[in-house]
């Protein structure tokens, strides 16, 4: 029979598999709001024009920083995916 430390370590070995699988579906969620963000942001030609404004105006933010860090998450995003 197991011990009262293996029995432990199962459970917290079930927990963080079960905290793992929750923050993965948030990254998912959160990502696919990020689409959506995207998505409405670009079909808006006054939203478009004045995030451009903004990204000039703004020195800590410009476009290549942006889309890196899209990119970035978006790579993440579909490996977990499979696309």
């Amino acid at each position: 029979m197991a011990t009262k430390e293996a029995w432990a370590d199962r459970e917290t070995m079930r927990s963080l598999f079960q905290n793992l699988q929750q923050s993965l579906e948030h990254y998912m969620g959160r990502f696919e709001e990020l689409i959506q963000f995207k998505a409405d942001v670009l079909d808006d030609s006054n939203r478009k024009t004045e995030m451009k404004k903004l990204i000039d105006e703004d020195p800590d933010w410009d476009l290549s920083k942006i889309l890196n860090k899209y990119n970035e998450f978006k790579a993440i995003y579909d490996y977990l995916t499979g696309v």
